[in-house]
C-alpha cells in the first residue's frame, strides 16, 4: 500500500495538479483580499475567508482535483497496464483517494498561509491572528471534504471531466442550500460549511451570525466528525469494490 500511495504521488510531479493547487487558492485569497476593508480585524479575515472556501473554494477544489486525476489515467491509458499486474485495482482506487485527500489537506493548508500573508501585507488587520482557530478550520474543512472526494472520484472514474463538473457543480449548490437546513446531516456537501459556522461565527451566505443565534451550537462539530468519517469510509470502499470488478478500457 505504501509503495502504490508513493508510486501515486509521483505521477503528480509535472502535472497541472501542483499548479492548480497554487494558484486556485491565490485566486481566492487575492479575491476576498482586495475587497476587504483596512478597518477589518483578523477574526472578520478569517470568518470571510473560511466561508469563501467552505461554501466555494473546497468543493470545486475537490472535483477539479478528482477529475484531473482521473483525466491523467484516461489520456496515458495507464489504468489498464496497472490493473494487469499483481496489484489488486483496488489497492490501486485506494491509493489514487489517499494521495487526493493529502493534496487536498495541502491546499486547505495553502490557502490558510496565503491569507496570512496576504492580508498581513495588504492590509495589517487588527487583532491577533487566532491560531488554534485557524488549526480548528483546517482541521475540519478537511475532513468535511473527504467523503465528498470519495463520491467524486467514483463520479470521475466513470465519467468525463465535463460531467464530474457539473455534477460538482450542482453538489455545491445543494450544499449551500442544506447547510442551515434541518437536513443539512444527509448532505456532504453542506458539511464543511456547518461545522465551521460556529467556528468562526459565519452564516452560510456570508454575513456574520447574530448573538442569539441556534448555529453557534459546537454540537454539530462532533456530529459532522463522525458522519464525515464514516461516509468517507463507505463511499471508498463501495468505490474501490466497483473498482475491482469493473472491466478497465
Amino acid at each position: 500500500m505504501n509503495a502504490a500511495f508513493t508510486a501515486e504521488w509521483m505521477k503528480y510531479r509535472r502535472t497541472l495538479t501542483p499548479w492548480f493547487i497554487a494558484c486556485w487558492s491565490l485566486l481566492l485569497v487575492l479575491t476576498d483580499a482586495v475587497l476587504m476593508p483596512q478597518s477589518r480585524t483578523w477574526h472578520a479575515a478569517w470568518m470571510n475567508t473560511f466561508n469563501l472556501w467552505s461554501v466555494f473554494g473546497l468543493p470545486l477544489c475537490v472535483t477539479i482535483l478528482a477529475a484531473l486525476s482521473t483525466s491523467y489515467e484516461r489520456r496515458a491509458n495507464s489504468w489498464s497496464v496497472l490493473c494487469a499486474r499483481v496489484v489488486r485495482p483496488r489497492v490501486l482506487y485506494i491509493s489514487k483517494w489517499a494521495v487526493l485527500a493529502a493534496q487536498l489537506l495541502v491546499a486547505t493548508v495553502v490557502y490558510a498561509v496565503l491569507v496570512m500573508l496576504i492580508y498581513y501585507l495588504l492590509w495589517n488587520p487588527h487583532g491577533s491572528l487566532a491560531v488554534g482557530q485557524l488549526i480548528d478550520g483546517i482541521a475540519l474543512a478537511w475532513i468535511a471534504a473527504l467523503p465528498q472526494l470519495a463520491i467524486m472520484l467514483w463520479v470521475a472514474s466513470r465519467v468525463g471531466i465535463g460531467i464530474t463538473v457539473c455534477i460538482g457543480l450542482v453538489g455545491l449548490v445543494v450544499g449551500v442550500v442544506a447547510a442551515e437546513k434541518p437536513y443539512w446531516v444527509v448532505i456532504p456537501w453542506a458539511w464543511a460549511g456547518r461545522m465551521l459556522m460556529p467556528v468562526f461565527g459565519f452564516q452560510i451566505n456570508g454575513l456574520p451570525l447574530s448573538p442569539g443565534s441556534p448555529f453557534w451550537n459546537h454540537d454539530v462539530i462532533p456530529i459532522g466528525i463522525i458522519l464525515s468519517i464514516v461516509a468517507a469510509a463507505l463511499f471508498i470502499v463501495m468505490g474501490a469494490i466497483w473498482f475491482d470488478r469493473r472491466e478497465v478500457r
